[in-house]
């Protein structure tokens, strides 16, 4: 085998072998937005995907810019249901310790962002979970979008061991103008080609 093909398998499996060891990742879904004419609200969905991890929690925080803002966020029935943890040992003054997991302004009185989200359990987290639905009013044009970073108040996500979860992304949403097909691009290079060509002939 020729070592430059030898070469382009091996980083070839090297690059598929860390596409799958991605441990877990925050992100908004749909990744990105098409240009509105006219104002809307846009409904965006948070997950949590802690597939084959253990988390203990953390938290992220998310700035809107640009189009976007952000108008509420709607908790989901399986983020509800973490709110509410085993009684620990200050049961009488905290019997949910539902300081865990919450969200809303930052804590984090220096942080910018526009809104935190944090989730954490004493017993640990782990599959796939809908946090919840952000309704964000669109306004007219582009560029906007939806920045997602570790919270600064609670950290980003950790394991049960205390230990920061290896290959942990956060993936926001951007708003942009919209490509034309390519036949559209390749209409329009024709017609300007032939308008050239046009001139030149004159």
């Amino acid at each position: 085998m020729h070592s430059s093909v030898k070469r382009y398998l091996i980083a070839a499996a090297a690059a598929l072998i860390a596409g799958n060891g991605q441990a877990a990742s925050f992100y908004i879904t749909p990744s990105s937005i098409a240009p509105s004419v006219l104002p809307t609200i846009v409904n965006l969905s948070l997950y949590l995907d802690l597939e084959n991890v253990l988390s203990q929690g953390g938290g992220v925080e998310l700035t809107f810019s640009g189009v976007l803002t952000n108008s509420a966020f709607l908790p989901s029935a399986q983020f509800d249901s973490l709110n509410t943890l085993p009684d620990g040992p200050d049961a009488d003054s905290d019997p949910d310790d539902s300081p865990y997991t919450g969200y809303g302004p930052p804590v984090n009185q220096a942080s910018t962002a526009d809104l935190e989200v944090y989730i954490g359990a004493e017993a640990g987290i782990t599959g796939l979970i809908l946090l919840g639905n952000i309704l964000a009013p669109q306004m007219s044009g582009s560029p906007g979008a939806v920045s997602v970073v570790p919270s600064s108040s609670f950290g980003g996500f950790i394991t049960m061991g205390g230990q920061p979860i290896d290959g942990f992304t956060y993936n926001g949403v951007t708003v942009g103008a919209v490509p034309l097909p390519a036949t559209a691009w390749l209409a329009a290079t024709g017609f300007g080609l032939a308008g050239f060509w046009r001139r030149r002939r004159g």
